[in-house]
């Protein structure tokens, strides 16, 4: 399920909510149907979510963003070194 913050929620705070156990009963609890389960925007105005807490949920997507730069870094490595190997075996 993809869920996106209105307009002047904190994303990393929604993230933090969703990924507790307490707020994820609630949302299966609204789920519906008979195939695949789904939830609609407007059965996730009556789930209940934890104070807001601007500092945590800074966080939380500062982390995203630091896992996004991390990914990143790693793949330019993973693509240099594979680089280097085959213009080394190409020279042999």
């Amino acid at each position: 399920m993809r869920v996106r913050p209105r307009a002047g929620v904190n994303p990393g705070w929604l993230y933090l909510c969703f990924a507790s156990w307490q707020v994820q009963a609630q949302v299966k609890a609204q789920s519906c149907g008979s195939v695949v389960d789904a939830v609609y925007p407007g059965d996730l105005d009556d789930v209940i979510l934890p104070p807001i807490d601007e500092v945590r949920g800074d966080a939380a997507y500062q982390c995203w963003k630091d896992f996004a730069e991390a990914n990143r870094l790693e793949a330019n490595a993973i693509d240099r070194l594979e680089s280097s190997m085959l213009a080394s075996v190409e020279a042999s």
